[in-house]
């Protein structure tokens, strides 16, 4: 194989992995360090604001106007993300933290869509220089650290607090995603929300899909994240059960495997050509 071949071949196999390869959690000792005792409360309410006249409910998907948001609410959303910097969240209550490690993901993803527009999916985000999606890069500074979007998942939100329920409330500016919230998470209403957040997403064809045949087609997220979901059909089977309505737990009776898993990277774009 000459050199130019050798190239394209590893180029497509770290671009794959890029897109398909989903980091190990990998604790970011730092971001554990939390004061249970702390009443302070977080302001989100520029946040609020975005999606209040951002998110467009949809029976289909939630959708996000990016070009209203670009056109007149752009200078909110990074006054916010530049309030969000200024905190220094280890002296909050981890309620607190968790609502604001997932407020800030949903919002960086937010801008880094509203910065370059136009765009068909997150994934053609080229930050880097090589690989596609901007997952890797240092797009943010909280503390004196410099942090990506896979820094909050992977290495704080998903290893601090092992809750499956996250993949629920963590969107990625994709139809295929679990939808994008019209409300802001609080320290108050998190436990509550991530309830809500699974239930909405289980009960959706985009989560959950049994076909005609009874066969059971689920989220790539499910694949992507078995780890989390307990690593075994059976369990992630129950997991589901857990959350689905009266009428798809009648259906997943006698359902003992899964048949296919899908996902859709198109952007979640509310008025985008």
């Amino acid at each position: 194989m000459d050199r130019k071949a050798l190239g394209l071949l590893l180029f497509i196999i770290l671009y794959t992995c890029q897109i398909f390869c989903v980091p190990k959690k990998d604790l970011w000792v730092f971001w554990q360090a939390h004061d249970n005792n702390s009443k302070v409360v977080i302001d989100h309410a520029k946040w609020q604001l975005i999606l209040s006249k951002g998110v467009i409910v949809k029976k289909s998907a939630n959708l996000v106007n990016y070009p209203l948001l670009e056109a007149k609410y752009h200078i909110v959303l990074k006054e916010y993300l530049s309030y969000l910097s200024s905190i220094k969240i280890t002296n909050y209550n981890k309620n607190e933290q968790l609502a604001y490690w997932i407020n800030l993901y949903n919002a960086l993803t937010v801008n880094l869509v509203l910065e370059h527009l136009p765009v068909k999916s997150i994934k053609y985000i080229n930050l880097s220089g090589f690989l596609s999606g901007p997952w890797d890069h240092e797009i943010f500074q909280v503390s004196g650290h410099k942090i990506s979007l896979n820094d909050i998942e992977h290495r704080i939100i998903r290893p601090i607090w092992n809750d499956p329920r996250i993949h629920y409330v963590l969107n990625c500016a994709s139809i295929g995603c679990p939808d994008l919230s019209q409300h802001v998470y609080t320290g108050n209403n998190i436990n509550k929300a991530l309830i809500e957040a699974a239930k909405n997403f289980i009960n959706d064809k985009r989560g959950v899909l049994l076909t005609l045949s009874k066969k059971l087609i689920l989220s790539k997220i499910y694949s992507w994240y078995d780890v989390d979901f307990g690593n075994n059909e059976q369990v992630l089977i129950e997991h589901i059960k857990k959350y689905a309505s009266n009428a798809l737990k009648k259906e997943l009776i006698g359902i003992k495997s899964i048949s296919g898993y899908e996902y859709n990277w198109e952007l979640n774009c509310f008025g985008c050509e």
